[in-house]
C-alpha cells in the first residue's frame, strides 16, 4: 500500500477579518421561512420546517437566498426532530447542513444520498451529486455497500466537479459511534464551528464536540470567501419525518480568525485529497489544540 508524503512549501498563511456585511441568520423557529428557497419535498408544516416527509422517495433542500461567507469562519446550530419512522431500515436517511457553490435551488440524489450526493444511494453515476459542496451528514441508516459505520454517525463529506464525484461520497471525517440515538424521535441540537482550518461537531452537549477535523473550505467558495448554506434531507425505502425547529448561522467576528501560519509534513493517500488542494483530509483524522490557535494535525493512511 503506497503512502505519498506532502510537503507544504511555502507554508499556507491564514489571515481573516471577519466581514460585517453579512447579517445573521435566525430562525428561533419556521413560522416564517422568509430569506430561504424551498426545494422539492421542503415544506413548512405550521413552525416547523420539514426537510423531507415520512414517505418513500422524497428528497428536499431548504437554503438562504444570499450567500454567506465562511471562509474566515463561521458558527451555525440547529434543533431537529426525526419522527414516524418506517419501512427499511426503520428510519432513514438522515439530515445534512451544507455549504455549496451550485446555487439556491440545489438538490440532488434520493436514498442513501440524502440530496446532496450522488446516485440515490446505488452509486448511479446519472444521478449526480451538489458539486462543490461540503456536508456535515447525521446518518440514520446504514448502507453497507458504501462502507457506513453504522445507522447513527456524523460524517464531514465533500463533493468536487461532477466528474471526480463517486459513491460513497468522499468522508473527510466520521464519528463511529454517538452518545445519542439520532431517530429516537425527540428533539437534538447540532452547533457546527469552523474556525479555519478546523470544523468542530457539537451533538446536544455543545461544550464537547463529537466530531473534529481540517476542513479546506477553498473547493466550495467564491472569490469573495461566500457560499450558500443550507439543509437537504432525503428518504429512500426507507422513511421519517426530517423536521428542523430552529436554525442560526453567524459569521461575525467571535468565529473568526485572525491565525498564523500552517505547515505540514503528512503522509495521506492521494485519493482522500481534493485536485490541485494542497490540504488533504482522510477519514479519521486527529487533530490536537496544542496551544491558542496552534494545533496539531494527523492524517493518517491506514484507511484499508
Amino acid at each position: 500500500m503506497k503512502r505519498l508524503v506532502l510537503l507544504l512549501a511555502p507554508p499556507i498563511l491564514l489571515s481573516a477579518m471577519a466581514g460585517t456585511d453579512t447579517p445573521v441568520l435566525r430562525y428561533p423557529d419556521f413560522s416564517s421561512t422568509r430569506g430561504l428557497n424551498l426545494v422539492e419535498s421542503a415544506r413548512r408544516e405550521g413552525k416547523v420546517l420539514r426537510l423531507a416527509p415520512a414517505h418513500t422517495d422524497r428528497r428536499g433542500a431548504a437554503w438562504a437566498i444570499e450567500k454567506r461567507e465562511v471562509a474566515t469562519g463561521f458558527e451555525t446550530e440547529f434543533r431537529f426532530q426525526l419522527t414516524h419512522q418506517g419501512g427499511l431500515g426503520h428510519g432513514a436517511d438522515g439530515i445534512a447542513f451544507l455549504l455549496q457553490n451550485d446555487g439556491p435551488s440545489a438538490i440532488a440524489g434520493n436514498g442513501g444520498a440524502v440530496g446532496f450526493a450522488m446516485g440515490n444511494g446505488f452509486g448511479d453515476p446519472r444521478v449526480p451529486g451538489i458539486p462543490f459542496s461540503i456536508a456535515v451528514f447525521l446518518d440514520t441508516y446504514r448502507n453497507e455497500d458504501a462502507g457506513d459505520p453504522s445507522n447513527n454517525y456524523i460524517a464531514v463529506c465533500n463533493n468536487g466537479s461532477i466528474p471526480e464525484m463517486r459513491w460513497p461520497p468522499a468522508r473527510l471525517a466520521y464519528t463511529r459511534h454517538l452518545p445519542v440515538f439520532l431517530k429516537d424521535k425527540r428533539v437534538h441540537t447540532v452547533r457546527v464551528v469552523y474556525r479555519p482550518p478546523v470544523m468542530s461537531v457539537f451533538l446536544d452537549d455543545l461544550s464537547n464536540p463529537v466530531l473534529t477535523s481540517p476542513v479546506d473550505l477553498a473547493p466550495v467558495v467564491d472569490a469573495q470567501g461566500k457560499t450558500y448554506v443550507g439543509f437537504t434531507a432525503a428518504t429512500g425505502a426507507g422513511y421519517q419525518d426530517h423536521d428542523l425547529l430552529s436554525w442560526t448561522f453567524n459569521a461575525g467576528p467571535d468565529v473568526s480568525s485572525s491565525i498564523s501560519v500552517v505547515t505540514s509534513n503528512i503522509s495521506f493517500f492521494k485519493a482522500a485529497c481534493l485536485p490541485d488542494r494542497a490540504l488533504c483530509t482522510p477519514e479519521d483524522a486527529s487533530v490536537e489544540e496544542t496551544g491558542p490557535r496552534t494545533f496539531h494535525i494527523v492524517l493518517p493512511a491506514n484507511r484499508e
